[in-house]
């Protein structure tokens, strides 16, 4: 039974995002991108991985994290320097009350980043079409106040990112929409030599590349560990449990608990396999505060085939919605044919080398070959050279003016 989810996202959009010219996808419960190796798949979730990060704020840190500088985070293929200097970011949610699920509100969140100042120069918020805040960089205002407020102090990413837990608490849907974001979590670089390191630092989340996912599950509640547990053995039925213990200096190691007949063994992560591993990073990913959208790159290597239809299951039905890269077509053919026609987007580069996007089974020359075939199989016989080509042409004759 898949669980409702009363904060979706709907659509996402950017402009001058890296090699992103100007992109748009619409979000289901889960999302996949394919397409050719340097298509830029991972580029749109670093996109939405550095949406959320505006309403951190400390953009300087998110750009030294991932080894980037400045000029890297805008589309070097557009010839105006001033367009160049902007990232153009909207998000639609809908949000549904749970006490009456039919009052149904969307929120459209705009923001116009500056990246020279690391700041957003414009930003707002529409509930159901009403301006509720617009903020100009230099000032801003709410719904129900007189005046704009002058701002008087110094922030980097979205001017939310400076408020303070009180002042969210008198604005609701602004609460609402910095909880969304900020709940983006991307594991977008999972590497298992990082997830099998013992790690000693509290945090409150897992790194993009697995860090720290010792340290993470060490400072989870005890039901939360045994939910955890519960859920991995959905995957790997012999586990029994996983420990975490604390050694000299603090450092902390991942234990797991087997049982095999009468038989019990005892591994630390070092000896676990990359599989197991990069799935436990999921599944606890999920326990961070309040997690809204899980980011994942190629999330099928390292999983062996007979648990993909699970894996593919559990992210569709999990309650938190899913965006993931895949080349795989044996994933893809775990969706149902609808899942597939609503979800599944192909990345190209234009003519200019910019990236773009487009349902795969809208562009495919033959679609009602789903009619007989699985979506991972109609994938696997589709020469994506080809689909790039004519998407291209397709992206051509849209550009001409209609006589």
């Amino acid at each position: 039974m898949t669980a409702p989810i009363m904060l979706k996202f709907k659509q996402f959009s950017i402009r001058n995002f890296k090699s992103i010219d100007q992109i748009s996808l619409d979000f289901n419960n889960l999302t996949c991108i394919v397409g050719m190796n340097g298509a830029g798949k991972s580029t749109i979730l670093q996109a939405l991985d550095f949406t959320s990060q505006l309403m951190v704020g400390r953009i300087d840190e998110w750009l030294e994290q991932r080894g980037w500088n400045i000029s890297q985070l805008t589309n070097q293929n557009l010839k105006s320097k001033a367009k160049n200097s902007f990232i153009r970011i909207q998000m639609v949610l809908e949000w549904s009350f749970q006490e009456n699920p039919k009052d149904v509100r969307e929120l459209v969140w705009d923001a116009e980043f500056d990246v020279r100042r690391l700041k957003c120069r414009d930003e707002s918020l529409t509930v159901n079409g009403e301006v509720i805040f617009a903020s100009t960089g230099l000032d801003f205002s709410v719904s129900g106040t007189p005046n704009p407020t002058e701002i008087l102090w110094d922030y980097t990413g979205s001017m939310l990112s400076s408020m303070t837990e009180s002042w969210f608490d008198q604005h609701r849907f602004l609460k609402k929409i910095r909880e969304a974001l900020l709940g983006i979590s991307s594991l977008e670089l999972l590497s298992p030599a990082i997830l099998k390191k013992s790690s000693r630092s509290p945090v409150g989340r897992i790194g993009i590349s697995g860090e720290n996912l010792a340290s993470f599950i060490h400072g989870l509640t005890k039901s939360q560990q045994e939910d955890l547990v519960h859920n991995l053995r959905i995957f790997y039925p012999n586990l029994s449990r996983i420990n975490t213990k604390k050694k000299v200096g603090g450092w902390i190691i991942l234990g797991f608990e087997e049982q095999f007949k009468n038989q019990k063994t005892i591994s630390d992560s070092v000896h676990i396999n990359d599989g197991l591993l990069r799935i436990l990073a999921v599944l606890a990913q999920q326990k961070h505060g309040s997690p809204t959208l899980l980011l994942l790159d190629e999330i099928e290597n390292g999983i062996n085939q007979e648990i993909m239809g699970k894996l593919v299951e559990f992210l569709s039905s999990s309650g938190i919605q899913a965006l993931i890269t895949t080349h795989s077509p044996l994933l893809l053919n775990y969706l149902s044919d609808e899942q597939a026609v609503e979800s599944v987007y192909f990345t190209y580069r234009t003519d200019t080398g910019s990236l773009n996007l487009k349902k795969f089974f809208e562009v495919i020359d033959h679609p009602e070959i789903l009619d007989f075939a699985g979506p991972g199989e109609v994938y696997a016989n589709t020469d994506l050279k080809h689909l790039a080509d004519k998407c291209r042409l397709l992206d051509m004759e849209n550009s001409e003016p209609k006589k």
